[in-house]
């Protein structure tokens, strides 16, 4: 049950599963930024969050 709405979840059609892999590149590069500069875990999920919300979370 929880496997396969994970799945589904996980997989989205084309240009939204584009979108998601560019999202996770900037999200990596941003990681790598923040911990060359800093090593406050708090921080860098705090920097996390808002990646989130502003690639992942649907358009007004």
């Amino acid at each position: 049950g929880n496997q396969l709405s994970l799945r589904s979840r996980l997989t989205v059609p084309g240009p939204n599963r584009f979108a998601m892999s560019m999202a996770w590149v900037r999200i990596a590069s941003i990681r790598r930024a923040v911990t060359a500069h800093e090593q406050d875990g708090r921080s860098w999920k705090r920097l996390l969050r808002r990646v989130y919300t502003q690639y992942l979370s649907p358009s007004p």
